[in-house]
């Protein structure tokens, strides 16, 4: 192994020994070294079931290694030979759309896939063409159709052969190119289809890649529908090798290799789809160069009616040279759309530098005219009735199979605009978005219960041939927090529909003026009409007025109306070729005037997403990112609550941020610090290498996701405390796992109607525990742990204290399932009427807490959201917070009563000490203590006790550094009266420092807590809690006690009694 490259998910072969590549660090490729390479070997016995749940056995794994193909199911009889479409077809000479072109059924029904990796045809091009030795550089790769090797003979073709390919019911077909898809590329899918985790996929039926555009141009103009998730069947007629006599009337000069003579197109016309960048002139250079590069590259097959992209680096907009002055009104943008008629006769060079910029823009093409080159008929010599190859072939002469286009021999001619919508085609042209891509396989993101979804239908609705004579014209406001996803469910309802999104920030709208708000509004409208169908996006509509507008005036802000009427306008343009959506998104809808809000027919709301969704962000993160083998994606979701999609994101940058940096340190190539580590700092070996990401680095970007997001009332997380932290307090734990597990691991006895506790009230004397049990409650069952102080939400603005309540609430909500603990609860929920506040600032929170803790045990949004308050006065709460259905559990947690308690608590404080055998189980120590000690007392004993002994092994290392230098400072006089160089093994004098790194062993080091240790940090203890105070605390158990008994009296059903009382408590 010394010396050979290794790859992760390699398989490695030593003899009669198999073993794969589970893991490599720092990159995912190097070169094994036996000086410094690390190797472990593991014994998997999962290893088959893993290879048979790829649908992938290891013959089928070591047969792909070893360049083996596996026949046997490959089977080829006489039919492969005499099977083709010229032997058996039967033309529909009438060639009416609606029914197939061809009369016969000799052709093999296939299932189209779209692929969105242009790469994998590229590839499967490039390998048949060295494989064949033909050039096929130039080759459309639009034109060509993948299938699985095991089709090949059903199909009666060989790789590389021609094929007629038409969908059912659709009367157009066209000439294509078959090659060999990758191994195990149909049956990965099938094996996706049988677990369901792709929609509208028959599992066993063989399948056809090409790709997203090819498919929309089987179809003719207008009869596509790029929402539907089941596309129909594409029959493939094999062309065979199939020859005439006359070889020179049969063969194409355009594509030698096809059996079928496609002309040359003479002149070919197409004209713009109408969308945000086709209509905009200052890109009009920049997409002409686009579609000048497009077809010099090779020759591409097209008819009437095809779709076509061209992709363009929008950035170099700075260099475009502009024709005129584009005013913020959008009259230019109005004046292009006038003007569309005008014909451009575009110039083809010869082929030159190819642009390898990164592409970000997308301007599609329709081919509104093609128009053969004339050739001769084919003549009939033996004067019998055309048979049906020379139907075909004359068919094929007239371009009804499709155009070859040269630049040298084809006249092109863009002119007009054309309304159509397109089919999704973002992967597949490979354009940079700062979007992710639509899920392909089915997501919780993109289910028919989630925003997506619903959005979907709308829109959908609003597409079919009749939305418009029922009047459905959609508005939809999207709300939610920013960073939730709006514009990117909006971006993708527009993929999936295959219409256009036209976005603009309303706060670039905001002019001088009212009057030249409007202008530019009113333009821009106009604008997204030019692009129906389409969908108008208007981000932060919030900023178009503000509510206090109407508050100041008693009317509605001007732009609100100006609003409306835009709205009303593009509902009834009859001009209009196809309707437009309006969608807007605010990520505060309080700040919204109603007048805004009313303009919207539609209203979604946006919530965090829960774990099952926060799964799915991070799997669309980080599709293209390679992680090791201990990075759990399901724990990463349950870690990161309340947190919205853009906090995800950012999560992930940084985890790859802190792998960057990890390698780099590993590599000894910089010394990284902080986030300054960029791409451009690397070794290119690295990167070449790849990186993968771990479960540190994840560790690493939690950490600092949780500091960047965590505001002034905190930020929900799971605790890291253990009920060994927790010393005692068993009767108490008991008590609250029984209120918080039951709903948790039981929900469905709630599921009738039955209300669960929503609080519980924790009191006691100060330093008893309060919080630390919470914690560990929370870590227990796994919950979000929320912790809010009483004085952070106050603040000194009318109804922003209450806010802050709701907004505390809601994030819990978010974060379920959750804990909210309530310290200090008797600070921020007194007993109304008592405060004496002009503003009734204290009574108001009072009552919204109240309101919230209502809506606690009823609702499907606070299933798993739990409230503990901590408080050492339950004397001053308000009475109205202990009645059932609040803090309706009151536990009290009193100091230890016995020494064996205390020493509970003490081996909890201690369990990570190095104790002197003297101190024993610390017995010892307990019986020393009083009774009135609280946890925090014990708290500070250890820490008092571990500072007097590390105070101890300091000044036992400076009484050593002090001996050995005056042992040295002997040697060197001695040495000196004997007239003796004296030479010391180290320098003089010896410093602490130095004795630490090089002279004392790892033992020395060894700070051990002693008897005596704790004995003088008890001397020095002071209780925090005195004997006074410890008999008022309980006075008050006492007092809540005697109420809650006498409660359970009057809870008693009597006439007079209305079956209500206090909370009970427990001691």
């Amino acid at each position: 192994m010394d010396g050979r490259l290794v790859r992760q998910d390699d398989l490695l072969s030593f003899g009669d020994s198999t073993f794969q590549v589970v893991m490599c660090e720092p990159v995912l490729q190097g070169i094994a070294s036996q000086e410094d390479t690390e190797v472990f070997v593991t014994y998997d016995g999962q290893a088959e079931d893993i290879n048979e749940q790829t649908g992938m056995s290891n013959l089928s794994r070591s047969s792909a290694i070893n360049g083996i193909h596996d026949t046997s199911n490959i089977v080829v009889d006489e039919h492969f030979f005499t099977k083709g479409v010229l032997d058996s077809l039967e033309s529909n000479v009438d060639g009416t759309a609606g029914g197939s072109l061809f009369t016969d059924t000799s052709g093999t029904n296939f299932q189209p896939f779209p692929v969105q990796d242009i790469g994998v045809i590229k590839d499967a091009l490039r390998s048949w063409s060295s494989r064949a030795w033909r050039d096929m550089s130039g080759f459309d790769v639009d034109n060509c159709i993948l299938l699985d090797e095991s089709t090949f003979p059903q199909l009666g073709s060989f790789e590389g052969d021609w094929a007629l390919v038409e969908v059912e019911n659709e009367g157009k077909a066209r000439a294509v190119k078959i090659l060999c898809a990758p191994r195990g590329f149909q049956a990965q899918l099938q094996h996706q289809a049988q677990q369901g985790k792709l929609i509208g996929v028959n599992p066993s039926s063989p399948f056809a890649f090409l790709s997203p555009l090819l498919l929309q141009n089987l179809y003719h103009i207008g009869q596509f529908d790029p929402s539907r998730d089941t596309a129909k069947a594409i029959t493939l007629r094999s062309l065979g090798s199939w020859q005439m006599t006359n070889t020179t009337q049969n063969r194409s000069d355009a594509l030698p290799d096809c059996p079928l003579p496609l002309p040359f197109a003479d002149s070919l016309t197409i004209s713009r789809i109408a969308g945000p960048l086709s209509i905009n002139r200052k890109y009009q250079n920049l997409f002409l160069g686009a579609l000048r590069t497009y077809f010099e590259g090779g020759r591409r097959i097209v008819q009437q009616g095809d779709i076509f992209a061209v992709t363009f680096d929008k950035s170099k907009i700075r260099w475009a040279v502009d024709d005129g002055n584009e005013d913020d009104t959008g009259d230019k943008n109005k004046n292009s759309t006038n003007n569309d008629e005008e014909a451009y006769d575009i110039t083809l060079p010869a082929p030159g530098h190819q642009n390898s910029s990164q592409s970000t823009g997308v301007v599609y093409f329709c081919v509104s005219d093609v128009t053969p080159e004339v050739s001769e008929p084919i003549s009939n010599n033996d004067g019998q009735p055309m048979q049906t190859d020379l139907w075909i072939h004359e068919m094929a002469r007239t371009g009804q199979f499709g155009c070859a286009v040269d630049t040298m021999l084809t006249k092109m001619v863009q002119s007009g605009v054309t309304h159509s919508r397109v089919i999704d085609s973002q992967q597949w042209l490979s354009t940079a978005s700062d979007t992710p891509p639509l899920p392909f396989t089915p997501s919780p993101l993109t289910t028919a219960e989630s925003v997506f979804g619903r959005l979907l239908l709308l829109v959908k609705a609003t597409l079919l041939p009749d939305a418009a004579d029922y009047g459905l014209h959609l508005s939809v406001l999207l709300k939610g927090a920013r960073g939730c996803g709006k514009r990117t469910i909006a971006r993708w309802v527009a993929q999936k529909t295959g219409v256009h999104i036209v976005e603009l920030n309303c706060y670039d709208l905001i002019a001088d003026t009212d009057a030249r708000t409007e202008g530019i509004l009113r333009a821009r409208f106009e604008q997204a009409a030019g692009c129906a169908p389409a969908i108008l996006l208007l981000r932060h509509v919030e900023a178009l007025a503000r509510k206090s507008q109407a508050l100041e005036t008693g009317q509605e802000p001007t732009m609100t109306t100006v609003l409306q009427d835009c709205m009303t306008n593009a509902s009834t343009n009859t001009q209009a070729p196809s309707p437009i959506a309006v969608i807007g998104t605010t990520g505060d809808a309080d700040r919204c005037p109603t007048g805004v809000l009313a303009c919207f027919r539609h209203e979604l709301n946006f919530e965090a997403p829960n774990e099952a969704e926060r799964r799915a962000i991070l799997d669309t993160c980080l599709r293209d990112s390679t992680l090791s083998v201990d990075v759990s994606l399901k724990s990463m979701a349950t870690q990161t609550a309340a947190l919205v999609a853009s906090d995800l994101v950012d999560l992930v940058g940084r985890a790859r941020m802190a792998a960057i940096e990890r390698v780099t340190k590993q590599e000894g190539e910089a010394d990284v610090a902080g986030n300054t580590t960029s791409n451009n700092h690397l070794d290119p070996s690295i990167v070449e290498a790849g990186v993968a990401l771990t479960g540190n680095d994840f560790d690493v970007a939690l950490n600092k996701a949780r500091l960047s997001y965590s505001e002034n009332i905190g930020a929900p997380k799971i605790p890291n405390v253990t009920w060994d932290d927790v010393g005692g307090l068993i009767s108490v734990k008991d008590d609250i796992l029984d209120t918080i597990q039951l709903p948790l691991e039981h929900p469905e006895l709630f599921s009738d109607g039955l209300k669960k506790r929503s609080g519980i009230l924790l009191y006691g004397p100060p330093g008893t525990g309060k919080t630390l049990l919470a914690k560990a409650v929370a870590t227990s069952c796994s919950l979000n742990f929320f912790s809010v102080k009483g004085p952070e939400l106050l603040n000194m603005y009318i109804g922003e204290s209450e806010a802050n309540v709701r907004r505390v609430f809601q994030r819990a909500r978010d974060a379920k399932p959750c804990v909210i603990f309530f310290d200090e609860l008797d600070s921020i929920a007194p007993k109304r009427g008592n405060q004496g506040d002009s503003g009734g600032v204290m009574d108001r929170i009072v009552s919204q807490l109240l309101a919230e803790l209502d809506g606690m045990s009823s609702g499907s949004s606070t299933a798993d959201v739990f409230v503990i308050g901590a408080t050492n006065r339950p004397d001053l709460l308000d009475p109205a917070l202990l009645r059932p259905g609040r803090f309706d559990r009151m536990l009290y947690l009193a100091v230890s009563q016995t020494h064996s308690e205390q020493l509970n608590i003490l081996q909890a404080l201690t369990r990570k000490f190095k104790l002197d055998e003297d101190v024993g189980d610390l017995s010892v120590i307990a019986e020393q203590c009083p009774m009135n000690l609280t946890g925090a007392d014990f708290y500070a004993l250890c820490s008092d006790a571990m500072l007097k002994s590390m105070t101890r092994k300091a000044e036992w290392i400076d009484g050593q550094v002090a001996l050995l230098n005056e042992e040295i400072k002997d040697k060197a006089e001695q040495a000196a009266k004997n007239g003796v160089p004296f030479e010391s093994d180290h320098p003089i004098p010896l410093t602490p420092q130095y004795y630490l790194d090089e002279i004392v062993s790892p033992s020395d080091l060894d700070v051990k807590v002693s008897r005596v240790d704790f004995e003088a940090a008890l001397s020095e203890l002071v209780p925090s809690v005195s004997s006074q105070e410890m008999e008022h605390y309980r006075s008050v158990q006492q007092k809540f006690s005697n109420t809650d008994s006498k409660s359970e009296t009057e809870d008693q059903p009597t006439k007079k009694s209305k079956g209500k009382g206090k909370a009970k408590a427990v001691d």
